[in-house]
């Protein structure tokens, strides 16, 4: 018989939609600013698909939304 391995534990993965100077930005975990819009819609749409790739390539990915309380909304999760 062989020796079971285990299954290695996709690292977790976030993308943070942040409001700065009237732009909506799509953040990565350290803070790189890596799209900007000026429409929050289209910043969440990025980030998603920006996500969804992530997940392709076997990551877990979170994609957090600021609200205007300063709380975050999740906008999408693999």
């Amino acid at each position: 018989m062989g020796i079971l391995q285990k299954r290695p534990t996709p690292s977790l993965t976030h993308f943070y939609v942040v409001l700065h100077a009237g732009r909506w930005w799509v953040e990565d975990e350290e803070g790189a600013g890596i799209h900007a819009s000026l429409e929050p819609q289209e910043a969440v749409t990025w980030a998603i698909r920006a996500a969804q790739a992530e997940h392709a390539r076997g990551m877990e990915v979170l994609v957090c939304v600021e609200q205007a309380d300063g709380s975050w909304m999740t906008a999408w999760h693999s």
